[in-house]
């Protein structure tokens, strides 16, 4: 049932509710031997120390063990211990819940009662690192999102750093947890609804020291990546080899390289397709709603001496460095963390490379046909720390293709393995728009598909 609105309430301005609510909020900052690798915002949701956020600006805590946290109050003391609750579920969706031992006069309620379109709002985060920061609007649409969960569509400005902050109604409750924006548009931003998060807090899941959570997050994360890689891949590329109709949750996406074009399979999970365009190669990147998995097909030259085959136990790429470092050199911080350049590397696997005959084989209407051979590695901290990636070279002649599937999470890395094995198995030079299941499945690949981001 849902509650109502007292009587007895009144409008608060945004003046009001800054100066009543500011204390609610908190800043959190994963570091990595010292280095930021983000800040996010959080808020206060019982006394007892309990915090909202969203589980991407923690993440990084979550996945690599050589991360730490901080959670700085409104009046400035900075707390480093943080007991871990219920994060995500089976649906992925992008919300945390922690506590820390510090108690609070200051609380935000939480409110699903009649929220509308066109109802007043304000947000409070600290947008490019900006500390507590208010920024008002509307509400512009309630959505159900794809992945099944509630969220709040709203046009007040936000930025990388207000992750995690509240999204407050005009009389001081919160009604949404802000988590993403879209890209290519203009103050279209996003928050999951407040009743979601009352949902985890439901859940009775208990608080972890950091040590178990990782244990828990990961395992969890890895037994969710193989129940989707057998529901969905598994049956998928047994009905391509058995030529059977397909199951549900796939769609088309075309990929440009240079001047060709073919199209592959991919779980509707993926929202749009981008190429890009390089001076030694072009690439076609397709993101998850979120972004949190990406898939980057390329073609390039060949660089290799000799078939692929031989490079079987061998490194094919560098260990390159974290996404990070590229800021800490602008910002004139990199020579601090010189003599720690170690951990801000990815760690490329050895290759397994196998001929690409009997069952590998692709079929004759395969794009790759021609190929005579295939190498798979994998990358931990592929640009992030945490991160992974499952990557194959595909030997095509002179020219062989990279395929990288790559995720946040370094649980699901049967899942990105699995979206492999799929890509090679379907690729195709065209789609038969005229049978039911390719045309309901048919995506194009356009410029100005949306994507969104995590703030």
């Amino acid at each position: 049932m849902r509650a109502t609105r007292p009587e007895s309430m009144k409008t608060l301005t945004p003046e009001t509710i800054f100066k009543r609510y500011r204390n609610a909020i908190v800043r959190l900052e994963v570091t990595l031997n010292g280095a930021s690798l983000g800040v996010g915002a959080g808020f206060f949701i019982s006394k007892n120390g309990e915090i909202a956020t969203s589980l991407h600006v923690i993440r990084p805590f979550l996945n690599h063990p050589g991360t730490e946290i901080s959670v700085k109050l409104a009046n400035g003391k900075v707390v480093r211990t943080v007991r871990i609750g219920a994060c995500g579920d089976v649906r992925g969706i992008d919300l945390c819940i922690l506590k820390i031992n510090e108690s609070t006069a200051t609380v935000l309620s939480l409110n699903n009662s009649n929220i509308a379109p066109g109802e007043a709002i304000a947000t409070i985060g600290h947008p490019r690192g900006l500390e507590f920061s208010i920024s008002t609007g509307i509400v512009s649409a309630l959505r159900l999102h794809p992945s099944g969960w509630r969220e709040i569509q709203v046009d007040a400005a936000i930025s990388p750093g207000n992750s995690g902050g509240p999204i407050i109604d005009r009389f001081g409750r919160a009604i949404g947890v802000v988590y993403q924006f879209e890209r290519d548009g203009q103050n279209l931003n996003f928050g999951i609804l407040i009743s979601e998060l009352e949902r985890m807090r439901t859940s009775a899941q208990p608080f972890l020291g950091i040590v178990e959570a990782r244990r828990v997050f990961f395992e969890r994360s890895r037994q969710l990546a193989r129940r989707a890689s057998d529901k969905l891949l598994k049956p998928a590329l047994q009905s391509i080899a058995e030529k059977k109709r397909r199951p549900g949750g796939l769609k088309w996406m075309r990929v440009q390289l240079e001047k060709s074009n073919f199209f592959i399979l991919l779980p509707d999970i993926f929202q749009s397709c981008e190429r890009t365009d390089e001076s030694d190669l072009t690439a076609t990147a397709c993101s998850s709603t979120g972004a949190d998995l990406v898939v980057t097909v390329q073609k390039r030259p060949r660089t290799l001496d000799g078939p692929m085959l031989a490079y079987n136990g061998h490194s094919l790429v560098d260990a390159r460095s974290l996404s990070i470092v590229d800021r800490l050199q602008s910002e004139g911080a990199w020579d601090e963390q010189k003599t720690k350049s170690n951990t801000f590397l990815s760690k490329p696997s050895p290759s397994r490379c196998l001929p690409l005959q009997n069952k590998m084989a692709p079929s004759k209407k395969s794009y790759f046909s021609n190929a005579t051979s295939v190498c798979r590695f994998e990358t931990e901290n592929d640009l992030e720390p945490g991160a992974i990636s499952s990557s194959q070279w595909i030997e095509v002649g002179n020219d062989y293709y990279g395929i990288n599937v790559w995720s946040v999470d370094s649980g699901r890395l049967v899942f990105l393995q699995g979206i492999n094995d799929l890509i090679l198995a379907s690729a195709t030079d065209s789609v038969d728009e005229t049978k039911p299941t390719d045309r309901a499945q048919f995506r194009t690949w356009t410029k100005d598909s949306p994507s969104r981001r995590k703030r």
